[in-house]
């Protein structure tokens, strides 16, 4: 997708498209670009210098219950897979900031996320476009990795650094939730508890092997198809269900009841 210097596209759970404002021509490029992918529409003219970083995205993240601010495409990725993962209770973008006294000097860093998980361990992460580039000694990128390091090792924290590399290997799994976060994003709010109750009944008799999205939605679909679909994503963020989303397209997994 080109990106222009003062504007940009994102996707949240509101159709409140100003086609006078968008322009009908370039409603139509998006609508070519991200209603393929499942992806609901919403078109703003926002100025680009408004934002941090490069990102244009703003995306909805149901876990939050609000908006996520991502300063970057790698960023985003990574909130992604925090908010598909059903073992993450939390994540926060752009925290904490972090001090401490280096070399007689106060240093400050800010992680680009922190992940509390269920069984209450805690996780904060640097998301890199290159982890295996060497910062020279005494840059900025080289005090901030370094401020990171001792900081986590003087409070016996999990620090993980991501890159490109990792985004990669994960990208079927990214791609997969960025697909169901939107589902969730336009149905967002709307009581389906009836329809996940029938759906998690449902699963309970192929608790072996599970089934696929289809064969749920024909099963038990009837004139609700859409409100089935997206209640079996609503089990599968809850961690309810399992689907092994870092194999296969959601739209082909099998998903079952999740043991343990």
């Amino acid at each position: 997708m080109s990106r222009r210097s003062n504007e940009r596209l994102c996707y949240q759970g509101v159709h409140n498209i100003d086609l006078n404002q968008w322009g009908q021509d370039r409603f139509s490029e998006a609508r070519q670009i991200l209603m393929p992918h499942g992806l609901p529409l919403v078109a703003e003219l926002i100025p680009k210098r408004y934002l941090l970083g490069s990102n244009l995205w703003i995306p909805f993240g149901p876990k939050r219950g609000c908006n996520v601010y991502p300063r970057a495409d790698n960023e985003w990725d990574n909130l992604v897979l925090l908010e598909g993962d059903p073992d993450v209770l939390y994540y926060c973008e752009n925290y904490p900031a972090a001090c401490r006294r280096i070399d007689g000097k106060n240093r400050k860093t800010v992680f680009d996320a922190f992940a509390l998980y269920r069984n209450g361990s805690v996780l904060l992460v640097e998301v890199k476009d290159d982890n295996t580039t060497v910062p020279p000694e005494g840059s900025r990128e080289y005090w901030q990795l370094r401020t990171q390091e001792v900081y986590t090792n003087v409070y016996d924290i999990p620090y993980e650094r991501r890159d490109i590399v990792f985004f990669n290997q994960h990208r079927l799994q990214i791609n997969n939730w960025k697909a169901i976060l939107a589902d969730l994003t336009t149905w967002n709010g709307r009581n389906l508890r009836h329809e996940e109750y029938l759906v998690a009944q449902f699963l309970r008799s192929y608790a072996e092997y599970g089934c696929p999205l289809r064969t749920i939605m024909h099963a038990i679909g009837g004139d609700s198809k859409d409100a089935i679909r997206v209640a079996t994503y609503r089990l599968l963020h809850k961690g309810d269900i399992a689907a092994p989303l870092n194999e296969v397209s959601y739209q082909e997994a099998y998903y079952r009841i999740r043991h343990g």
